[in-house]
């Protein structure tokens, strides 16, 4: 047997393990990336429909929760357009998250969010909108959860 061969195998087999845990680390950094940014979503999902819940629950026909109200617009505006960011930004993390029924969902959010008598002067309180938003936030965030597990499952 060549001097060479045992730290040639060696040496190999080193290349092997190194290559195989750099691949291995790879694919856990992206999965904890995705995990990241949709427990980053979730959290924004849930902020926002909070908001939205004290929104609708005040009684704007009453004089100083009118103001309250009016502050809270701009608000609900803003987060809306920082959900299509996220989502966005969740679809080139991982192009092969299938967030259609996701998409769907916000849509349904985003008129529970502002539909009805937004920023109306002088409506009323309404409870069926403030648990709407709730209950669609729910939606969204089982849905998108599901979503990155079946894609997970497919990484493995």
């Amino acid at each position: 047997m060549p001097d060479w061969l045992v730290p040639f195998v060696s040496i190999c087999g080193a290349l092997l393990v190194a290559v195989a845990n750099y691949l291995v680390q790879r694919w856990r950094y992206k999965l904890d990336r995705v995990s990241n940014s949709v427990d980053q979503f979730c959290d924004e999902v849930n902020e926002v429909a909070d908001l939205s819940t004290v929104y609708w629950l005040l009684d704007a026909s009453q004089a100083d929760q009118q103001q309250s109200a009016s502050q809270i617009e701009p608000q609900l505006v803003g987060r809306q357009m920082r959900l299509q960011s996220l989502v966005l930004a969740l679809s080139a993390l991982d192009g092969k998250i299938d967030l259609t029924r996701t998409n769907m969902l916000l849509i349904d959010f985003y008129e529970a969010l502002t539909g009805a008598d937004f920023q109306v002067a002088k409506r009323s309180a309404s409870t069926e909108l403030a648990q709407l938003v709730q209950s669609i936030a729910a939606k969204i965030n089982g849905e998108i959860r599901h979503a990155v597990s079946l894609r997970s499952q497919r990484w493995s």
